[in-house]
């Protein structure tokens, strides 16, 4: 199978956010941590998304959130989100980091519903290292049989699925995607690039709705 663009199965939201950010943790699942930031969630929805992965940006630009204030701020490793009463840990994956502009992240949201969905993020933790929920997968549900940020020209699935393709005929990549880097796909006169999954790509036996 070969695809020419930057496919979701399902569509997943980047939402502006209305942030707060609030030195010390208190009581909480992350109450060892320094920093936490409230995020608001402002986009009109119609109906509700549960267990559903949302685009956050996080920046030097949000006001008291800052890189050098984490434990591990080459990769972010101390940073954590937690639900609107702070009770559980979310998963998230790290799509970019970027200590010099923004970082792109993930989180598995228990619930979207309206415009006033509130999360927690959480940094500064000396003693913590990257969670395993937040490379493996866990972030996505089975309903996404195949997630590719296309990120490298080996486009590799963020889900558990290992859905994994190979750019072709020249693909290149740039650092000016929507949410981190991307692919250049570019078709001309008798060459076209392209990711080719091959003959193995398994969305499973029911209908699939490929988004961009």
């Amino acid at each position: 199978m070969k695809l020419g663009a930057r496919f979701l199965l399902r569509s997943c939201l980047g939402w502006l956010l209305l942030l707060a950010s609030i030195p010390s943790a208190e009581a909480g699942v992350f109450d060892a941590w320094s920093y936490r930031l409230k995020l608001t969630f402002t986009n009109q929805l119609n109906g509700s998304l549960t267990n559903f992965p949302v685009l956050v940006t996080l920046n030097a630009g949000i006001t008291n959130f800052s890189y050098s204030g984490f434990a591990s701020p080459s990769d972010g490793a101390d940073l954590r989100f937690a639900s609107s009463d702070e009770s559980a840990g979310l998963n998230y994956e790290i799509e970019k980091w970027d200590t010099n502009g923004s970082s792109f992240v993930w989180v598995q949201v228990p619930l979207v519903s309206g415009t006033n969905t509130k999360i927690w993020a959480y940094w500064k933790n000396a003693v913590a290292t990257a969670p395993v929920y937040s490379t493996n997968g866990a972030a996505w549900s089975t309903d996404f049989r195949g997630v590719w940020h296309m990120q490298q020209t080996n486009v590799l699935d963020a889900t558990t699925n290992a859905n994994i393709g190979a750019g072709k005929n020249g693909v290149a990549t740039t650092n000016t995607g929507v949410a981190g880097n991307a692919l250049l796909l570019n078709s001309t006169a008798g060459s076209s690039n392209y990711v080719d999954f091959g003959t193995g790509l398994a969305l499973g036996p029911n209908s699939t709705t490929l988004r961009i």
